[in-house]
């Protein structure tokens, strides 16, 4: 991990950590400027996937009730139209394989498990997603 990757981590202190697997924790990451999160990369990703990689939701956008909530499906559409309806606030995706689609977001995924066994070396995990 180069040392951009490690200033992602940089607020991760021992007392920032301290309640961990104790309470929720909000910590700083930095990830959002990585590559693998810009809009094209997301498209091409969002493209790969197959109907039980993700969760694609709709609810009305006037009065936000929770049970207008609906699931959907992108199939058909180019990566980029799928973020066009996110951005226009019609949509949220979450995407669960990313990993599994594209080798990138593995390695990724690895360097940064890596980077919280460093920070906390008693965190261990099975499933890494």
């Amino acid at each position: 991990m180069d040392m951009r990757e490690q200033d992602r981590l940089a607020g991760w202190t021992p007392e920032r950590l301290e309640g961990f697997g104790k309470s929720p924790l909000v910590l700083p990451h930095g990830f959002e400027s990585h590559e693998l999160f810009s809009d094209s990369a997301l498209a091409r990703l969002i493209e790969k996937l197959e109907r039980d990689d993700y969760y694609v939701n709709t609810m009305d956008i006037t009065t936000h009730d929770p049970r207008s909530r609906r699931e959907g499906i992108i199939d058909g559409l180019s990566g980029e139209q799928v973020l066009k309806a996110v951005r226009n606030g019609r949509i949220w995706i979450l995407i669960l394989q990313a990993a599994a689609r594209d080798r990138r977001y593995h390695e990724l995924l690895e360097e940064i498990y890596a980077a919280i066994e460093r920070r906390m070396p008693q965190f261990r995990t099975t499933h890494r997603k």
